[in-house]
């Protein structure tokens, strides 16, 4: 199946079923995110998120830009649980941030080579960072451009800067 959850503590591998199917097969699966029993795997090939619980296929989300054309996810990674933030390549390069029912909440950047603007998208991370009187804020990292340059994004889609490009890329 191409994707197998190791449960180190239990001391076993489970091989997690593409739409719930024995004998299935993930087309051009792409990118993981966790977030406790929860697993989202996306499907670049198929334009689609797999969402998996406890290792058991649940449900399965169509990716939608935001003009509603199928999308081909590339990354993803949970912003919290009622949110996804998703890099998609196809039709064209766009940051989204998606409900768990797969609904396009906001696009964070469109395609272009600009900074605030994301083109050959790679991977994205949430990184939330504790913040005064217990609140959580987060910082959304993209990598693009193939993989040279790196831009923070807010959650609402403010782009804070890039890191500069490496010499010889």
């Amino acid at each position: 199946h191409a994707l197998q959850l190791f449960r180190a503590h239990e001391g076993r591998v489970q091989s997690l079923r593409p739409l719930g199917d024995p004998r299935g097969e993930f087309r051009d699966l792409a990118g993981l995110a966790q977030a406790g029993e929860w697993l989202y795997a996306a499907e670049e090939g198929a334009g689609q998120i797999q969402v998996f619980r406890s290792g058991d296929f649940h449900y399965c989300l169509p990716v939608l830009d935001g003009r509603g054309r199928r999308a081909g996810p590339v990354a993803l990674d949970v912003l919290n649980e009622d949110t996804l933030v998703v890099a998609v390549a196809t039709p064209a390069s766009a940051l989204l941030l998606l409900d768990r029912q797969g609904r396009v909440l906001k696009v964070l950047a469109h395609e272009g080579t600009r900074v605030g603007e994301v083109t050959a998208l790679e991977d994205v991370v949430v990184e939330h960072d504790p913040g005064p009187s217990g609140t959580t804020r987060a910082r959304l990292l993209v990598l693009d451009q193939d993989g040279t340059r790196v831009q923070v994004f807010s959650p609402q889609g403010q782009c804070y800067g890039c890191f500069p490009r490496l010499a010889g890329t």
